[in-house]
């Protein structure tokens, strides 16, 4: 109980100190909005400081569990509020550089030189590994196959393109290739508009990866998601379905949706059904519907699309 006691009396001391600054410092901004702010915390993190205080005295005088044990929890209130979101940061970075520190760590040897090798962008170290035909079956810690090391470190603007090529032509299944969140490389790469990355996205393509996978949590095909028209054109120039998006949806009535003329342009051109209906019922052409002005006009970009719907 004592232990308990004084714990709660120094935190009653930090809180003090701490609201106080709060109260009286000018650091929250030099405006009188931000004096405000610093002023409001202090008087308020005082009072509940008071009556906490208060509460801790009457509990330990009447030896209360309890009573010490709720003051205390109220005390700890105003610190919480005040570094709950540092400590919370200092822990996300804690466990990003443990993170860090055991990506690439893969048990197979040759593994863990293949991973060095793509980490410092050492191609010729990784030809001399790969043609020892090693075994790239492995995951490290973290849940990165090579294949998916490799795409993560261009993703970081590190890495090479060309070692995701070298993987490729040394026989590594884009198919079986996952994330750490376990999804296909096609799926989580569908989003990206970085040059870089839609580069590899036409090596995984032209490598057999399946332009038809669903995403294993959202059920989307990677057409059903891409807002980037070269990265449509691939997908389409592979043979993605360009009349099913998963999860009930089309490709079409997404772009519409999403505002990506040009997209819906180029699907209607290679294939989209112009009449084909979501889940919910909606057509392109009804999708198009809520861009209409009050004038009963509409935006040039979907003007050109109701365009192609009526050649179509």
């Amino acid at each position: 109980m004592k232990i308990l006691i004084a714990i709660a009396w120094v935190l009653v001391a930090l809180d003090g100190i701490v609201l106080l600054v709060a109260l009286f410092a000018r650091n929250m901004g030099d405006d009188a909005a931000g004096r405000g702010v610093g002023t409001t915390i202090g008087a308020i993190g005082l009072s509940v400081v008071a009556v906490a205080a208060a509460a801790l005295y009457f509990s330990a005088r009447a030896h209360s569990w309890v009573g010490v044990g709720l003051a205390g929890a109220f005390l700890a209130l105003p610190l919480l509020f005040l570094f709950g979101t540092a400590g919370t940061s200092a822990l996300q970075e804690l466990h990003y550089r443990i993170s860090a520190g055991r990506t690439g760590r893969y048990q197979d040897s040759q593994q863990r030189e293949l991973a060095a090798a793509i980490r410092t962008g050492n191609l010729e170290r990784m030809r001399s590994i790969l043609a020892q035909k090693p075994n790239l079956a492995g995951r490290d810690p973290i849940g990165y196959d090579l294949l998916s090391y490799a795409v993560m470190t261009v993703q970081q603007n590190n890495g090479s393109v060309e070692a995701v090529r070298m993987l490729l032509d040394a026989g590594f299944d884009p198919n079986q290739s996952r994330t750490p969140a376990d999804l296909n490389l096609v799926n989580d790469l569908a989003y990206t508009s970085d040059p870089k990355v839609k580069e590899i996205y036409r090596l995984l393509l032209e490598h057999h990866a399946d332009p038809n996978v669903l995403h294993r949590q959202t059920q989307r095909l990677p057409l059903g998601v891409a807002e980037d028209l070269d990265l449509v054109k691939l997908l389409v120039a592979h043979g993605a379905d360009v009349n099913w998006s998963g999860a009930g949806g089309t490709p079409l009535i997404h772009a519409i949706l999403t505002s990506h003329w040009d997209i819906a342009i180029y699907l209607l051109g290679h294939g989209a059904n112009p009449a084909l209906a979501d889940k919910e019922g909606t057509t392109p052409a009804s999708a198009l519907e809520r861009f209409q002005k009050d004038d009963g006009s509409l935006p040039e970009g979907a003007q050109r699309v109701k365009a192609a719907l009526e050649t179509h």
